[in-house]
């Protein structure tokens, strides 16, 4: 399911709370609370009895399993090999943009692929989504920007159910469009025992059938990608969001927006460089 879009445009409305721009330590800082919280280590959980929030749990658990298994013919179909503690190990880079990936930007033929590991609930991901739509317009044909799921589960306890309205969106054609508001609007479906009338919500403001949007929503192929998504993450021993990937590499978080930034305009300085000197 790739998805060549233009730059997504700014929503018309005004986020309810302005994304902080962090230094490259808060930054950080946010990425280990990520972590925690997917172990469960700071979220404190609600215990009432709900057949929505059963249902949820469900899904979530289904998407584990789904990883669990993926991982396996992952690293199996790209010529793994098993090791006695750690299973299959991969030998093929599963960076490679495949068909179920989200891709906009430049094409194949781009200079730079930058891959992208990110939950809607994540601050610093929200944080990280502005400047990438930034690097996208700055950048252009020069860069292809490839989109990842990456849920923090158990501790984005809508993480999924989020990445469920990216997709049911997608096949719509507002993928991008949708994923900016997720961020934009993040506190305030974050919190909700069952986000969806937020979700949906943000379908009506996209113009969306808001019929097929929730049939889509409900699609257990999206649920099973999603699962695929975390299957590949976790093949990689990616752990954390955003986690990035220039050119195969992954980058070094510390390093913050800025780092990003230069790193893939000196991918692009040295390639153009390299270009003049082959015609002269």
């Amino acid at each position: 399911m790739n998805d060549q879009l233009q730059t997504p445009t700014e929503s018309p409305e005004t986020p309810s709370e302005p994304v902080k721009q962090l230094s490259p330590k808060e930054l950080y800082d946010l990425k280990k609370k990520e972590r925690m919280e997917a172990r469960g280590q700071t979220t404190a959980h609600s215990t009432g009895p709900s057949a929505t929030r059963g249902k949820q749990l469900f899904w979530i658990g289904v998407i584990v399993i789904v990883a669990l298994f993926g991982y396996q013919i992952f690293v199996r179909d790209n010529g793994g090999e098993r090791d006695s503690k750690f299973g299959y190990q991969p030998q093929k880079d599963l960076n490679t943009v495949v068909a179920d990936d989200w891709v906009r930007g430049g094409s194949e033929a781009a200079t730079v692929t930058l891959v992208e590991y990110a939950d809607y609930q994540c601050p610093a991901c929200a944080t990280y989504a502005p400047i990438i739509d930034g690097f996208v317009t700055e950048f252009g044909e020069e860069l292809r920007h490839v989109y990842r799921h990456l849920p923090l589960i158990p501790g984005h306890k809508n993480a999924i159910t989020a990445m469920q309205a990216a997709e049911a969106a997608g096949r719509q054609g507002k993928f991008w469009e949708m994923s900016d508001l997720l961020y934009q609007r993040q506190s305030v479906w974050s919190t909700q025992q069952n986000p969806f009338k937020q979700f949906k919500d943000l379908a009506v403001e996209l113009n969306l059938d808001a019929v097929k949007f929730e049939t889509d929503f409900n699609d257990s192929t999206i649920k099973d990608k999603i699962g695929t998504h975390l299957a590949r993450a976790n093949s990689l021993g990616y752990s954390s969001t955003p986690t990035f990937v220039v050119n195969g590499q992954l980058f070094d978080p510390t390093k913050g927006p800025q780092g990003l930034h230069d790193q893939i305009a000196a991918l692009i300085a040295a390639a153009n460089e390299s270009a003049n000197k082959a015609s002269n």
